[in-house]
């Protein structure tokens, strides 16, 4: 199935047509970066770009079945005698290549020294502060690498200023993309039948990897807390991880393991949308998270917790209701609201929707990145006679 429309006239990733740009990441599971990785590629390829993605050898595999039909070319991260930037850059030569857009920070760093090598120009996207954890000589590479680039992207304003004073650059170094989603929203679910839920019942969506940050502990205390005035309420989370098993035993402790579905990695977050009364992010640390980004296409009342570009993007509260970090009591305070006032909740998702419409639509980022790669390459080298 295409991802794109018909391309515009006259825009930038019509003028890339035929030009041949390598995209680089150093991680393959089925989190935020790698799924903008994956639908940038798709974009691209189906607007007439060659697109080569580099993705790490020996990983999980995730990328390598969104990507079917393009041109991958894997590489060792680690556990290679020959440094993988000195692979990367034989590779970039190989395929012939314009330029590389590496995302996330060991790549961002591998595909510095290997584009510097093969003489390529090359950009890079920060998605999170992922690099929190590096020491000080790896983060003082990153910004060096980032400094050389030909431009830098951040997916959010609150992480431009984040990335500014933690690597080092200034403002002008920096630009904006926003991240954007590809959902045809539905109106019709398979999921409450699935789950045995019967009419009268109400269901908060998580969607989210299982680790710390996602702050799903924080949902499940919230759902407690409500468990007495909402008996019928129920709680899906999409997602996997490390987590699992410790929050599976939380809900029991909590005495509501009957009423929470984990639904393990689901590609129908559509479906699953449209089931939910009220979708609510309890993240401790975003940078501009996807699954947001997709409750506001499908028009679903929202409660987020206000971190990282949540309030920017969800204008100060303007489209969903807004709750402090680690807070379970305004948690479950906010999820009540909504479910007690319809009509709040109704107007909330539809300004949610038009916002998502108007701003994070998966083919306005992907021109945003098409502008980018344009200003960098330039004109197309003219045709040898010969051709």
């Amino acid at each position: 199935m295409s991802l794109t429309a018909p391309l515009r006239e006259g825009s930038a990733l019509e003028g890339l047509r035929g030009r041949r740009i390598g995209v680089l990441i150093g991680t393959d599971g089925p989190g935020g970066a790698e799924r903008i990785f994956s639908l940038l590629c798709q974009f691209l390829s189906e607007s007439g770009v060659e697109v080569v993605a580099f993705v790490p050898a020996d990983a999980e595999g995730w990328l390598d079945q969104e990507l079917v039909g393009l041109t991958v070319h894997h590489y060792p991260l680690r556990n290679s005698s020959i440094p993988s930037s000195d692979l990367l850059a034989v590779a970039f030569r190989q395929h012939r290549l314009e330029l590389i857009h590496s995302h996330m920070s060991a790549a961002i760093t591998n595909g510095a020294a290997a584009s510097t090598t093969a003489s390529l120009p090359y950009v890079v996207t920060i998605h999170g502060a992922e690099y929190a954890d590096y020491s000080l000589e790896k983060r003082r590479a990153l910004g060096v690498a980032c400094r050389a680039s030909r431009g830098t992207v951040v997916v959010s304003s609150p992480l431009a200023e984040i990335v500014c004073k933690d690597l080092e650059l200034t403002s002008e170094m920096v630009q904006v993309i926003p991240n954007g989603v590809a959902l045809a929203a539905q109106s019709d679910s398979t999921l409450r039948d699935e789950l045995g839920l019967d009419a009268n019942a109400s269901l908060i969506l998580n969607v989210g990897n299982l680790y710390p940050v996602k702050g799903q502990r924080d949902l499940l205390h919230a759902l407690a807390l409500l468990a007495e005035r909402r008996p019928s309420l129920h709680l899906a989370v999409a997602g996997r991880g490390d987590l699992e098993h410790e929050l599976v035993a939380l809900s029991r402790q909590l005495g509501i393991a009957s009423r929470v579905h984990w639904l393990g990695l689901r590609s129908d977050v559509a479906n699953l949308l449209a089931a939910a009364d009220v979708f609510a992010l309890s993240s401790l640390a975003e940078g501009h998270p996807l699954s947001l980004l997709e409750a506001m296409t499908a028009a679903r009342p929202i409660v987020a917790t206000d971190v990282g570009a949540v309030r920017e993007t969800l204008e100060d509260g303007h489209c969903g209701a807004l709750v402090p970090p680690s807070n379970p009591a305004r948690l479950a305070e906010a999820i009540d609201h909504l479910l007690s006032k319809p009509a709040d909740a109704a107007r909330l998702a539809e300004r949610a929707a038009r916002r998502a419409a108007s701003n994070y639509r998966a083919e306005i980022m992907v021109e945003r990145y098409a502008e980018l790669y344009a200003r960098v390459l330039g004109p197309a080298p003219a045709a040898s006679p010969s051709e």
